[in-house]
């Protein structure tokens, strides 16, 4: 079973005769991004155009400088892109923010050295005057036990495993109940076998909120894993190469990893990515 790569340009349904209908969650239109430099600008991204649909779970791969965690930003809009548009469910980016519908899960947990895993969970909704003391209690405790910590409520991060820490950061991302979860290399800093777990809680808590997912990954046997379709991004500057489709069904079974259809998609993406 080989990976179908569908080219960016090809991705998207464009006549010439019939105005073109968008169904998707998120929109990209030809978004480029240039930062100042001592020698002039530097693109980071340049005519990026990508349509995410509605629950969807979207991984981005590519080399380190391909303006991966870039276009994630520009999508949450923490920073401006240069030229283009995006577009949430038919909103300009910044004002999908104001909404408050995004979640966005770092690589560094960042939680509050001082306040418990229910604390930390609780303080986006607090800062955003969103319900009573009471409410946003049984919020987080109920978050906690969405991610597998019930009995941890009150313990402090550094009481916590890293697992544990990125937990907590994804239960807080999850607090004001967002529609599209942004994740930047969230598994990134954790041992082998605590990634994977975290690999089949993420499908367990994607499954059981309609989010739509875009994470950024430096591992093509993560994304294969975890996602719908995988972009996969060109460098200097930052440009979609393709989209891959993923052929097997998603499955929290540890048993796919050894497949001979998953090896064999695992490599045609290395070769992807390398080709020139």
């Amino acid at each position: 079973m080989h990976a179908t790569v569908i080219p960016e340009q090809a991705s998207r349904a464009i006549s010439s005769d019939m105005p073109v209908v968008r169904t998707a969650a998120l929109e990209i239109d030809d978004v480029s991004v240039s930062f100042p430099g001592r020698s002039g600008a530097v693109d980071a991204l340049t005519g990026v155009s990508l349509d995410i649909a509605c629950n969807q779970f979207v991984s981005i791969v590519g080399r380190s400088g391909c303006g991966k965690s870039t276009l994630l930003r520009v999508i949450s809009n923490l920073i401006p892109a240069t030229s283009g548009a995006v577009r949430i469910n038919g909103l300009p980016s910044e004002d999908y923010q104001r909404k408050r519908k995004f979640g966005f899960v770092f690589q560094d947990a960042s939680l509050f050295a001082w306040k418990t895993a229910r604390q930390n969970i609780e303080l986006p909704l607090e800062v955003l005057g969103i319900g009573s003391a009471g409410s946003r209690r049984a919020r987080a405790l109920e978050l906690l036990s969405l991610v597998s910590l019930e009995g941890f409520a009150d313990h402090y991060p550094a009481q916590l495993s890293g697992g544990m820490r990125q937990r907590v950061s994804i239960a807080r991302a999850l607090s004001y109940e967002p529609d599209i979860m942004l994740m930047d290399e969230p598994f990134g800093a954790l041992d082998e076998f605590t990634r994977r777990e975290m690999h089949d809680e993420l499908i367990r808590i994607w499954r059981s909120r309609s989010l739509t997912v875009v994470f950024v990954t430096h591992s093509l046997s993560e994304a294969l894993y975890l996602s719908d379709q995988i972009v996969v991004m060109a460098p200097r500057p930052g440009r979609v190469k393709a989209v891959v489709p993923v052929l097997h069904p998603r499955e929290a079974d540890p048993a796919l990893r050894a497949s001979a259809e998953y090896i064999r998609q695992t490599e045609e993406l290395e070769a992807l990515i390398h080709a020139q």
